[in-house]
């Protein structure tokens, strides 16, 4: 991933329980929750109202509890998960959490219960390898102290810039 990005709070989920932030690659003029949405919202529209709901109730009521998330979607301990797959949706929004208090929206995809594992779907393969990337990047502002807690909000260098040589 060489793409350049800012974390962006999403106000009008963000309330006193979480907060809601997506990410905004710079070269699409959409970020990645109004992209799910978009092109989620024609075939997919009951989900995806559900899902934004389920957005709200953690930013505004309950904060980023556990039954809310499909854990372990990425690595140990990168906080990538997926919002809760229930038994009749077949959409998944990728995701960073950070204890109850904040999650970072990635996109995410159709996987069907005919598929086992997100990789059989390129797509989903490709947002959440995406949004693993990002959960480290943002993992180590945090160590180094460019990025900080202010609550449940996430202040300091909330902008992400690559150079080719900064590629792994």
């Amino acid at each position: 991933m060489n793409r350049n990005f800012v974390l962006e709070k999403v106000a009008t989920l963000s309330g006193k329980a979480a907060t809601c932030y997506t990410i905004k690659f710079f070269d699409q003029k959409t970020n990645e929750l109004e992209d799910f949405v978009t092109t989620h919202s024609k075939d997919y529209r009951e989900e995806v109202g559900e899902i934004l709901v389920t957005l709200e109730q953690i930013g505004f009521t309950f904060g980023a509890r556990d039954h809310f998330f499909k854990e372990w979607e990425g690595k140990p301990g990168d906080g990538v998960c997926a919002l809760y797959d229930t038994a009749k949706s077949n959409l998944r929004l990728y995701c960073i959490r950070f204890g109850k208090v904040a999650i970072v929206l990635g996109n995410g995809g159709h996987k069907p219960k005919t598929i086992r594992a997100l990789q059989e779907n390129k797509r989903l393969t490709e947002t959440n390898a995406a949004v693993r990337k990002i959960s480290k990047l943002i993992d180590q502002r945090i160590r180094e102290r460019e990025i900080w807690w202010d609550g449940n909000q996430l202040r300091g260098n909330l902008i992400f810039k690559f150079d080719d040589e900064d590629e792994e």
